[in-house]
């Protein structure tokens, strides 16, 4: 990972700080079985204001976090500012047109496993994002962490659904939560340390969301097996 962050950095800096002429470099380099596309070109921080008011900047320091998210904003401050904030340091880049026809054409739209705010849920903060998900026609499937991130803490699966949704009726306060997500793809056999019990099915039906129970691990309880995966993926195309 950190031979890959030197690489990237170095590419980012050749190429004047553009974004795309990076990653197409690297899909051809590593043979990528897909395209590679960034959200926004903007050069921005992930910040979060913590339930006691302290704010968090930069998205190495998300590992640290100790308490329950307040909110999650991004900003163009730089990580040595720690005074109050407001409406005036939140940014709201634009989702860029070319991840908007990624996402018009889309048959599934996966909310993946991964650091759930600094990987995911950062992605859900552009704008735009979320009025394109509720028009879309494709399955829309969140696959929750197996294993340990530092970053939810003790959120269960039903918690964590609601983070993506609270973010994104905050975009589009007119969708109902099955037009944001539709199933949360799991395997019972598994281990979730974000809490996944016999409730969360009925806890996600309420919302209008179904739990699917498929064999996603692999030899590990903890790890999720990526041809498994993609197969319970695609498989959902048929549903």
């Amino acid at each position: 990972a950190s031979l890959g962050n030197f690489i990237l950095a170095a590419l980012y800096l050749k190429n004047k700080r553009s974004f795309a002429p990076m990653l197409s470099f690297l899909e051809h380099f590593l043979a990528v079985r897909g395209t590679v596309v960034p959200v926004v070109e903007e050069s921005l921080s992930l910040a979060c204001e913590l339930q006691d008011g302290s704010y968090l900047l930069g998205q190495h320091n998300f590992k640290a976090i100790t308490q329950d998210i307040r909110r999650i904003f991004l900003t163009v401050h730089d990580p040595d500012r720690n005074t109050d904030w407001g409406k005036e340091d939140i940014c709201t880049p634009q989702l860029s047109k070319m991840v908007d026809r990624k996402l018009e054409t889309a048959q599934i739209i996966c909310y993946p496993m991964g650091s759930f705010y600094s990987s995911i849920v950062v992605n859900l903060l552009v704008r735009g994002v979320a009025g394109r998900i509720m028009r879309s026609k494709a399955r829309k499937v969140f696959i929750p962490n197996l294993g340990r991130d530092p970053e939810l803490r003790s959120l269960s699966v039903v918690e964590q659904v609601d983070v993506i949704l609270n973010i994104l009726q905050q975009k589009a306060p007119n969708a109902e939560p099955a037009d944001l997500i539709q199933y949360v793809l799991v395997d019972s056999q598994g281990e979730y340390f974000g809490r996944l019990d016999k409730n969360t099915g009925a806890l996600l039906a309420e919302r209008g969301i179904r739990l699917l129970d498929q064999p996603l691990c692999g030899n590990a309880p903890m790890e999720h097996d990526p041809e498994r995966t993609v197969q319970a993926l695609f498989s959902l195309s048929a549903v």
